[in-house]
């Protein structure tokens, strides 16, 4: 890639593995040549930015143009000529001392943090001068009060729009499947590929049917149920057997489904919404596909719950990819023999079948490699996001 850009090249994040990718600032020709040689290699591109994909997480690049700086003419000369060329590379060079005080203080705002104080005391190290030298550019790099601040030590100011950002940053993104179809490993690595590529990503999980509040609204009602019923009757419980259509049919049961579905679509918003503020990405290790197959598994699968599965989705944040890893019933039982009878997971699997399609969820084959098919669920998502700040 140095060869292919013919010209020198400015290296203005931190270096791998310190950084998390490689920001190059460029001019045009070697813009150009870059991206090129990127396509050629297979990179994935989103706008400005590339990414590879593989192993399990993510190497960025992403090419800046120098015009989109706005910096008079003369002072963008004067940068490219003061970098620093990178030892065994002809044209990768990195900014001057003051050069790097500048970048950070237009890139903080004059905040300082602990990534903006290790390149400080970097610059500091190679340059004592560099704070005099970089006040004395700062005015045609519309930089002087952050600059200011940055040398003080100051906080800068979180600003509103700053919050609304963030907070607009936050997605959700899901992974749906039969247990063991292996969601909650290309979950992780899906986090890790987002971390790689400077997104805040978690990973959230929410049981169907198992919050406190459920179990404290069941015992009571089965008890009252149990009034009057023979004393070596069957236990009371809202859920059939796999498969019976008549579970469907009762009045209570359909209204304990309800209830349910509330919980759960309440439940994806509640541990989704801190951090969707925060501007993170959240995957969700099962979600609103999922909720539907437990639907029709627990409570009658003949039933369409029609009504449920739109409480689940009015009440669950809209994913921006849905992703459903399609397993044969046989892989599960032999990853996981013990937990799972395989009768009971092929009716599982035929109404996954049945309903990924209304859930507008993305089918993949789980059966593939695993590396493979992380790349594949990464470089969508990283698509279909907001650039990262």
């Amino acid at each position: 890639m140095d060869e292919a850009a013919g010209e020198r090249v400015v290296v203005f994040g931190s270096l791998p593995p310190e950084g998390r990718d490689l920001d190059l600032l460029v001019r045009p020709a070697a813009e150009r040549a870059i991206a090129a040689e990127l396509e050629r290699r297979g990179v994935v591109r989103n706008g400005s930015r590339w990414a590879l994909f593989a192993d399990g997480t993510a190497y960025a690049v992403e090419l800046v143009p120098a015009a989109s700086w706005g910096l008079p003419a003369p002072e963008l000369e004067r940068l490219f000529a003061d970098a620093r060329g990178l030892e065994g590379r002809t044209s990768l060079a990195e900014p001057s001392p003051p050069d790097v005080l500048l970048i950070a203080a237009r890139k903080t705002g004059g905040r300082v943090d602990a990534k903006a104080r290790a390149k400080i005391d970097r610059a500091l190290a190679d340059d004592p001068d560099a704070w005099a030298k970089a006040a004395s550019r700062a005015e045609a790099w519309g930089a002087a009060r952050s600059l200011a601040s940055l040398q003080h030590g100051g906080r800068g100011r979180r600003s509103l729009r700053g919050a609304l950002a963030r907070a607009r940053r936050g997605r959700v993104v899901s992974l749906s499947g039969l247990d063991g179809s292996g969601k909650s490993s290309q979950a992780e690595a899906l986090r890790s590929a987002l971390e790689q590529l400077g997104y805040g990503a978690a990973v959230e999980w929410t049981p169907f049917a198992s919050t406190r509040w459920i179990r404290a609204l069941s015992d009571p009602l089965k008890r009252r149920i149990r009034r009057g019923r023979p004393a070596d009757a069957p236990p009371v419980s809202f859920v059939a057997r796999p498969g019976e259509a008549r579970a469907g049919s009762s009045l209570v049961t359909n209204a304990w489904a309800t209830v349910m579905a509330v919980a759960n679509g309440l439940a994806q918003q509640r541990v989704s919404l801190p951090h969707r503020l925060r501007g993170r990405v959240v995957i969700f290790d099962r979600y609103t596909l999922d909720s539907a197959v437990h639907l029709r598994y627990l409570y009658g699968e003949a039933r369409s719950f029609g009504l449920q599965n739109f409480l689940i989705r009015a009440l669950s944040p809209r994913p921006v990819r849905s992703f459903f890893l399609e397993v044969e019933p046989e892989t599960v039982v032999a990853r996981k023999p013990i937990q799972y009878d395989l009768e009971h997971v092929r009716k599982q699997a035929r109404l996954y079948a049945d309903e990924h399609e209304r859930r507008g969820a993305r089918r993949l084959d789980g059966e593939r490699s695993p590396d493979d098919l992380a790349a594949e669920i990464a470089a969508d998502v990283w698509r279909a996001l907001l650039p990262p700040q």
